[in-house]
């Protein structure tokens, strides 16, 4: 099957990371589209590979969203999380965000027994999504619903977490952009202003209008002597 992700000659360094780990990732889901012969149905998380190698991004999310929000599905459903904030990031995905992917990519991240391998892989998606443009100060609901909190030992309490330490960008383009939109909303709201600062001049020059049309009765004039 034709996979859809290749590296482009020149790719952008908002992206590179994430191309990175993108080789990283597929490599480990290609035993999925290829050992996979017969009737047999793909799991969840299979499904999202044949999607997301075809092409059709939603289709992709759904499928790993499905897997990403059931325990049971094990390192499926770890490996669905990570894919997740991946296309998040995908500029050709008509859906991708940066805040979605920071977001996809700490909650792997607080996900309890990470390896090094993938605590630094999800740590590069995050970074990628900051030099995206992701906010740095957002944090997932823990308590929110729809996305598994862990994906083994399903039946146990939670383990107590320590703080996670996110790392931090020097120059993140969020801070930017959220200037940018800042001084975005105050021009659109000076322009409102100045909208309407406009009606009501406009109305007050046709009711001057309105005046100078009036018969003019200021003036007594006297009938012609005969």
């Amino acid at each position: 099957m034709r996979m859809i992700w290749s590296l482009p000659l020149q790719a952008s360094p908002r992206y590179a990371r994430a191309i990175l780990v993108v080789l990283s990732l597929s490599a480990m889901g290609c035993s999925v589209l290829t050992s996979r012969s017969g009737p047999s149905v793909p799991s969840p998380y299979g499904t999202g590979l044949l999607r997301l190698a075809e092409g059709d991004f939603a289709a992709a999310e759904g499928a790993f969203r499905e897997s990403a929000a059931s325990c049971e599905s094990g390192r499926e459903g770890r490996r669905a999380l990570r894919f997740l904030s991946l296309l998040a990031l995908d500029p050709r995905n008509p859906n991708s965000h940066p805040d979605s992917a920071a977001l996809l990519a700490v909650r792997f991240l607080n996900l309890p027994k990470n390896t090094p391998t993938e605590a630094l892989e999800a740590e590069a998606l995050y970074v990628a999504a900051l030099d995206g443009g992701a906010d740095p100060g957002l944090r997932p609901d823990p308590s929110a619903p729809g996305l598994a909190p862990r994906f083994e030992s399903c039946d146990e309490p939670l383990p107590p977490r320590e703080a996670l330490v996110l790392p931090v960008l020097d120059n993140p383009r969020s801070l930017l952009l959220q200037d940018m939109n800042a001084e975005r909303e105050a021009l659109r709201e000076r322009n409102e202003a100045l909208q309407r600062t406009i009606e009501e001049l406009q109305e007050e020059l046709e009711r001057i209008r309105g005046l100078l049309r009036l018969p003019d009765t200021s003036v007594v004039r006297l009938p012609p002597r005969s």
